[in-house]
């Protein structure tokens, strides 16, 4: 099981500043839920690209390809659907894992 929520916003600059809580929430609601990673797609809609936070093993974290922007923060240029997109790959991602570290 995993969680993936988007919000949209007008620039990133608010989400740095809340950027830890944020982390922290992720945790808390993947831990509570008993989830494999929980994430949140943050996209700037004037510049139609994401940011993506997400609480996961690291052993799922290093098969994300997107540049790393800081611990479990990546830069996602042009992906601005949750549903098409970002899941899709996070699918992907999620057998790549499954594939490297069976017994994850």
């Amino acid at each position: 099981m995993f969680s993936v929520s988007q919000i949209e916003e007008l620039g990133f600059s608010h989400f740095y500043e809340k950027q830890k809580e944020l982390f922290e929430a992720l945790e808390a609601y993947g831990s509570k839920q008993a989830s494999y990673f929980a994430a949140l797609l943050v996209t700037d809609v004037n510049t139609q690209n994401s940011l993506l936070l997400i609480s996961a093993p690291p052993e799922f974290l290093a098969t994300i390809t997107y540049p790393n922007r800081a611990a479990n923060l990546f830069e996602l240029n042009n992906v601005v659907s949750r549903k098409k997109q970002l899941v899709p790959y996070l699918l992907d991602r999620l057998h790549k894992s499954m594939r490297v570290f069976p017994d994850s």
